[in-house]
């Protein structure tokens, strides 16, 4: 029986590990052919910004990208919030066209990444990515139909309070093990790591038919 691999939905540091399947970022000019996200990011927000939106644009129909992102607003950058907000809310337009979910960088922005996902009446997934916050901040977005992904610093209420289909797994820009990242969260959640493997391998996969 061949063994479900593990899924990092977000890494900035690929190992083309044979067991994991990995989700490569990217920023919107680099040329890459492995599974991957494309976005731009706040704190790369500037005047050009709608320049490489563009390129966004441009990348979000490769089979090979699978998500869009990360996108997001961060009121800690220094980045102009309104740039901001038209960036991330013309990346959220672009994922509903090209029928593929976003990952998320929101701090202190989460209001504003609400009112965009409504104001684009987004129909595709969006995952909050390296959430670090409260059990009560992760109900108000799983509220909004919004999806959360963990990584090697979480709060172990919120990894509770979160329902396993919801739930993603990733290293982000860390050197922590995935495999190592998946153990800490099913223990934290009280269940076996082959069922958090297995859910979030499936849906991932529905993710991959759908985009071809």
């Amino acid at each position: 029986m061949t063994e479900t691999p593990y899924i990092d939905i977000h890494t900035h540091k690929a190992t083309s590990r044979s067991n994991v399947i990995e989700v490569l970022n990217i920023s919107p000019y680099e040329e890459c052919t492995c599974i991957a996200s494309c976005g731009l990011h706040p704190w790369n927000v500037d005047e050009k910004w709608e320049e490489a939106v563009t390129a966004v644009e441009r990348m979000a129909g490769e089979s090979n990208i699978v998500f869009i992102g990360e996108a997001g607003i961060d009121k800690l950058c220094g980045t102009d919030l309104q740039m901001q907000m038209e960036a991330m809310e013309r990346q959220a337009r672009t994922a509903e066209e090209a029928n593929k979910p976003m990952i998320i960088h929101c701090v202190k922005g989460y209001d504003e990444i609400i009112s965009i996902k409504k104001a684009v009446k987004a129909e595709q997934k969006w995952i909050i990515h390296g959430f670090r916050g409260k059990p009560q901040l992760a109900q108000q977005l799983l509220g909004q139909g919004v999806d959360i992904s963990l990584g090697n610093k979480f709060n172990p209420e919120t990894a509770k309070a979160i329902p396993l289909e919801r739930l993603w797994i990733e290293t982000d820009e860390c050197s922590a093990d995935i495999c190592a990242i998946y153990k800490a969260v099913a223990e934290t959640k009280g269940m076996g790591i082959e069922e958090l493997k297995d859910s979030i391998y499936e849906r991932f996969c529905g993710i991959r038919t759908l985009k071809g």
